[in-house]
């Protein structure tokens, strides 16, 4: 038997650094999604169920312990009506794909402020190749959507007055 025991002080080494890594893991991910103000949720696609951490929840608008969004369905609810079927085909592609997803859509949370999400991360299969588990991070962009839309409203208000103003000198000079 080419077989070695292991000792159970080894056994409780192992597993006292791979509980010491996952917490040092954790801690990481907490610091970088605090610092980027991104929130982070699990999607089970076996059940379907949903978790979300904290400020991903104040992002979706779910502040209140009451509201949940513990479902795909109930998610699928926050997202814009006009948003949600590129949303859910976008989802259905990247899942059975089992790639890597980034993309924007807006949520209506319950206080009926839409808000624009930045959502990224990726799904894993099982070894079967069966899609297993959804991992991603959420960024409320509304403001730096509305910074470019602003942007861009006043570069045409530029390019107008431009325009009007050249009319004018040309109306003068030549009529």
């Amino acid at each position: 038997d080419d077989r070695h025991p292991v000792s159970r002080s080894d056994t409780a080494a192992f597993l006292r650094r791979l509980i010491k890594e996952e917490r040092e893991a954790h801690d990481l991910l907490m610091i970088a999604t605090d610092a980027s103000l991104m929130g982070w949720g699990t999607w089970d696609l076996e059940n379907g169920e949903t978790e979300w951490d904290e400020r991903a929840r104040q992002i979706m608008g779910l502040e209140d312990d009451a509201q949940e969004a513990t479902s795909l369905e109930a998610w699928l609810e926050l997202i814009h009506p006009e948003d949600r079927p590129r949303v859910e085909r976008l989802l259905q592609e990247r899942i059975s794909e089992g790639r890597e997803y980034r993309f924007e859509y807006r949520i209506v949370p319950p206080d009926g402020e839409v808000r624009h999400i930045l959502a990224t991360g990726l799904f894993r299969a099982a070894p079967d190749g069966t899609p297993r588990r959804g991992t991603g991070l959420v960024q409320d962009v509304t403001e730096r959507k509305r910074a470019r839309e602003e942007h861009e409203r006043l570069r045409l208000l530029e390019a107008a007055s431009r325009a009007e103003a050249a009319s004018t000198i040309l109306a003068t000079l030549f009529f």
